[in-house]
């Protein structure tokens, strides 16, 4: 597994381990991909996952690489560039 791979798979586990409501964490090619609960408000996520982001990164002991998260709820999506 290259470092991008331990490095992603680190996310996805601690994505998986926060147990946000709502969100199913996996990988689809290179991004990490998360569905979000249709009553969820994806709007505030994407306004508050900058934030989580920088909190959550603190928690990785890989070192950092880039990252595209991709976050949808059937039907609307946004995406998040870390690195």
């Amino acid at each position: 597994m290259t470092t991008t791979g331990k490095y992603r798979s680190s996310w996805v586990q601690i994505l998986k381990d926060k147990q946000f409501p709502g969100w199913e964490v996996g990988v689809h090619g290179q991004a990490i991909v998360v569905k979000i609960a249709p009553e969820r408000d994806l709007k505030e996520i994407e306004n508050q996952f900058p934030k989580t982001f920088s909190e959550l990164s603190a928690e990785i002991k890989e070192p950092k690489e880039w990252l595209k998260f991709i976050f949808y709820n059937g039907t609307s999506r946004f995406q998040y560039i870390a690195g």
